[in-house]
């Protein structure tokens, strides 16, 4: 590998970093190793109703961050918002371009946010799209669409993220050197096999 390069979800800029991320954070859906194809993470079921254009995802209730916090709704309205942020250059800030008041928010700079995600109750997410997307459900598991915790705006966090997945980044990331990873042993979903990663970079 090369260089992880930041390893906060809205500044993804390398497959090296969107490869450890993937490992930190979980989304609202991930993908079956085996044939690709879309499974329940974060979110337990999902409804699509209005043609394709709303979505409803039902949360799971024992998801947490590395720091014991809840995964709930509003962060992911907070990560989705932080994502879409014009003040920011996120790489894939794109991958929201169909949800309700990205253009307003995003590129007319005449929102405060997005108007199509919105948190109903602490285990209920809703999104609201411009027009039906049909793989809208297959992008989601992208890390870059992960919840965030409210340390995500701390000094830092680029390099240490919090995050929800397996693995946890077991000490400050050095750009250029290897990151550690040590298993989560409180994530919600199945136990990590292997108890530590390194991810090591040459050239």
């Amino acid at each position: 590998m090369t260089s992880s390069g930041s390893l906060d979800p809205a500044e993804l800029d390398t497959p090296e970093s969107q490869l450890i991320a993937d490992q930190i954070f979980d989304g609202l859906v991930g993908y079956d190793p085996g044939t690709g194809a879309v499974v329940p993470a974060v979110a337990e079921t999902w409804d699509v109703r209005d043609g394709g254009r709303r979505f409803v995802f039902r949360l799971r209730g024992d998801a947490t961050f590395h720091d014991g916090s809840p995964v709930t709704a509003d962060r992911f309205v907070f990560a989705w918002n932080r994502l879409a942020d014009p003040g920011r250059a996120a790489p894939f800030a794109f991958l929201l371009e169909s949800i309700a008041g990205y253009r307003a928010f995003h590129a007319e700079l005449e929102a405060p946010s997005l108007t199509g995600v919105r948190a109903a109750n602490p285990r209920t997410l809703e999104v609201q799209l411009t027009r039906p997307w049909p793989d809208f459900i297959a992008v989601l598991g992208h890390p870059a669409l992960s919840p965030l915790p409210a340390s995500a705006e701390d000094a830092g966090f680029a390099l240490q993220p919090v995050g929800n997945g397996p693995y946890r980044v077991a000490t400050q990331a050095v750009p250029g050197s290897p990151v550690t990873l040590e298993r989560h042993d409180a994530y919600h979903g199945p136990p990590a096999v292997v108890p530590n990663v390194v991810f090591a970079f040459h050239g």
